[in-house]
C-alpha cells in the first residue's frame, strides 16, 4: 500500500500541483494525514470528469469560491450514491452563493463516472422543487459533458480515499477491498479540514444540514457569534466568550442574558445578523501546545483504545462502559464547562437521553473541567431546560468525562485548533462517535466549538444504521423517519418482495435495476444481539 501510494503522488511528467512538483515533503504530509479540525489537506493529482489537474490548485482556483466541499461515495450506479450526488447536483448553485464549491470523489474510472452522470441527472430531475434550479451548466472535458455541475473525482485504485481515512470496511467489492465510505470535509480558504462528517455506505447524507453547518461557520468567521444545539438558520444565535456585552450591544440586536443559577452571565443570545461573507479567511490556530499524540485514527472501523475515565457517575475504564447496556454509545466531548454552547447542548442531551435508550443507544459525554466543576455546571444546565436536579442520583442523565488535561481528547482527535485556554492549549472540539457493541467507530461528526451539533441529525442516524443493520436496507440522501428507503444492492428484487411493500424500480438512463425502493418498515427495528452490522 505505501509504495502505491507514493507511486500515485510521485511527480509525473506535465503534472505541476500547486505550482510546483510533488515533493519528498508532500509524500510524507500525505501518508501521515489523520481526519481532526484544522488538518492540513495533502497535495494529489485528480483525475475528473472535468479533466485533470492537482487537488492544491483547484482549492485555490481562481474565480471560484474559497471554501471546498470534499466528500466520497462509495462507487458508480450504487442507489444511496446516485441521490447523494442528484441533490448536490440540485443544490450546486446554492452551495457557491453560499461561498462553497464541490468536488467529489468515488473509485469507478472517469469514463463511468460520466455516464453514471446520466443516471444522477435523471433523478436530480423528480427532486422536489428542482425546477427552481438552473440546470448544471456542464464543464465539458476532454472525455465529454459533464452533468452533475462539479467535478467527480476517479479514484480508480482507492489510492486517495486510503489516504484521507475515507474507507468503510463493512462495504467491499468483489475482489475484497474496502470501498469508501461517505466521508465529507469542509475545507478553508487555508487547506485546512474546518469540519468532518463521515457516516457508513448505508447511511445518506443530510445536505441541509451541511448547509446549516456553513451558516454557522460563516457567523462565527464574520461576527463571532456562535450557534446553539439545534440550531436552524436565522434563529437566535449566541455571543461568543470573547466578545464582551458592551461590544455585544454595539453590534448586534436584542441582547438577552440568561439567568443561571451559576450566577454566570455567559449565555447571551442576539438576532441573527445579515447574511455572512464568506469570502473572508478566518484565522487558524497552530498546536504547538498539544498535550497528547493523537493514536487514534478517526475513520469507520477504527477500534477506541481502553482509557481511565473520572466522570459525574463514578471511575471505570471505557471498555467497562461500553460493555454496559444497551450495547451501542455515543461519545461527544464539548470544549469547557460554563460556556454558551455547551450548556445549550448538554441539555438537549440531558432531555433526549431516555428517547437515546429507548433507541438502544446510552450516552456518555466529555469536557476538560473536573468532576466538580462538571457538577455545577450541571445546575445551569438543566436551568436551562427548566428543570431543577433530584436531591439523589447523578446530575445529568448519563456521565460525563473529566479530561482536565485534555490526554483524552487529544488521543481520540478531539481537539480545536481554533479554540484554546488563557494558556494557549487547544479545547475540545464538538466531536460525537457512534460507537458499535464491538468497540468500532461507526459513525462520526466534528464540528469546530462554534457550531452547536443537531440532535435531530443524530437521532437520523441512528435509526439508518439500525435500518442497515437489521433490515439491510439503505437511506437515500437528505432522508428522515417515514420517507421511503432503499433495497441494499446485495438483496435480490425476489427477497425484497417478499420482505417489503410497495417496491418501486426507478426507471434510469444505464437501463440498471439498481434504485430499488421500498416503504420504511413501520415498526421499530430492534438492534440485533451481535449489533455489529456485519
Amino acid at each position: 500500500l505505501k509504495a502505491g501510494l507514493q507511486a500515485a503522488f510521485a511527480p509525473q511528467e506535465g503534472c505541476v500541483c500547486d505550482g510546483a512538483e510533488v515533493t519528498a515533503s508532500l509524500h510524507a504530509q500525505a501518508m501521515n494525514f489523520r481526519i481532526k479540525l484544522g488538518a492540513s489537506f495533502p497535495d494529489f493529482l485528480c483525475e475528473t470528469t472535468q479533466g485533470n489537474f492537482g487537488f492544491h490548485e483547484f482549492l485555490h482556483r481562481e474565480g471560484s469560491p474559497a471554501w471546498t466541499i470534499l466528500f466520497s461515495h462509495p462507487r458508480d450506479f450504487t442507489p444511496v450514491c446516485t441521490t447523494e450526488l442528484a441533490i448536490c447536483s440540485a443544490l450546486a448553485l446554492d452551495f457557491a452563493t453560499a461561498g462553497v464549491k464541490l468536488i467529489g470523489l468515488s473509485c469507478g474510472p472517469v469514463s463511468e463516472h460520466l455516464e453514471w452522470s446520466k443516471d444522477v441527472a435523471a433523478v436530480r430531475r423528480s427532486l422536489p422543487g428542482v425546477s427552481e434550479h438552473a440546470e448544471p451548466a456542464g464543464d465539458e472535458g476532454p472525455t465529454g459533458g459533464d452533468l452533475m455541475g462539479f467535478p467527480l473525482i476517479a479514484d480508480k485504485a482507492g489510492q486517495i480515499a486510503t489516504m484521507l481515512g475515507m474507507l468503510d470496511p463493512g462495504e467491499r467489492d468483489a475482489e475484497g477491498n474496502s470501498m469508501p465510505a461517505r466521508a465529507l470535509f469542509l475545507i478553508g480558504p487555508d487547506k485546512t479540514n474546518r469540519a468532518t462528517i463521515l457516516y457508513p455506505a448505508t447511511t445518506g447524507r443530510n445536505f441541509v444540514e451541511i448547509l446549516r453547518v456553513i451558516d454557522s461557520l460563516f457567523l462565527t468567521q464574520d461576527f463571532r457569534l456562535a450557534t446553539p444545539g439545534n440550531w436552524k438558520p436565522r434563529a437566535r444565535v449566541i455571543v461568543c466568550p470573547g466578545v464582551s456585552t458592551e461590544e455585544a450591544q454595539d453590534r448586534f440586536c436584542n441582547l438577552e442574558i440568561k439567568d443561571l443559577p451559576s450566577g454566570k452571565p455567559y449565555l447571551r443570545y442576539v438576532d441573527c445578523p445579515r447574511q455572512p461573507h464568506p469570502d473572508v479567511v478566518a484565522q487558524t490556530g497552530t498546536c504547538e501546545h498539544v498535550p497528547c499524540v493523537q493514536d487514534f485514527n478517526i475513520k469507520i472501523g477504527a477500534a477506541f483504545p481502553d482509557f481511565e475515565c473520572r466522570t459525574t457517575q463514578g471511575d471505570f475504564m471505557f471498555h467497562e462502559f461500553l460493555s454496559r447496556a444497551p450495547a451501542w454509545t455515543i461519545l461527544f466531548s464539548h470544549p469547557k464547562d460554563f460556556t454558551p454552547v455547551c450548556t445549550t447542548e448538554l441539555g438537549i442531551c440531558h432531555t433526549l437521553a431516555e428517547l437515546f435508550l429507548e433507541e438502544g443507544v446510552k450516552m456518555i459525554g466529555l469536557s476538560c473541567d473536573s468532576v466538580e466543576s462538571h457538577r455545577a455546571w450541571a445546575q445551569d444546565v438543566l436551568a436551562l431546560q427548566g428543570l431543577r436536579q433530584e436531591a439523589t442520583g447523578p446530575p445529568l442523565a448519563f456521565p460525563l468525562i473529566a479530561d482536565e488535561s485534555r490526554e483524552i481528547a487529544a488521543r481520540l482527535g478531539m481537539l480545536d485548533p481554533n479554540e484554546r485556554d488563557a494558556t494557549g492549549v487547544p479545547l475540545p472540539a464538538r466531536a460525537l462517535f457512534f460507537i458499535a457493541p464491538d468497540r468500532t467507530n461507526r459513525a462520526t461528526i466534528l464540528y469546530p466549538a462554534t457550531t452547536g451539533r443537531n440532535f435531530d441529525e443524530v437521532l437520523r442516524v441512528i435509526r439508518s444504521l439500525r435500518l442497515a443493520q437489521d433490515a439491510e436496507l439503505c437511506t437515500p440522501g437528505n432522508w428522515k423517519e417515514g420517507d421511503r428507503v432503499i433495497v441494499g444492492p446485495s438483496m435480490s428484487t425476489e427477497q425484497a418482495l417478499e420482505r417489503f411493500t410497495n417496491l418501486e424500480t426507478k426507471d434510469l438512463p444505464s437501463k440498471r435495476s439498481y434504485l430499488r425502493y421500498v416503504d420504511c418498515p413501520c415498526d421499530k427495528v430492534a438492534w440485533s444481539p451481535a449489533g455489529t452490522g456485519e
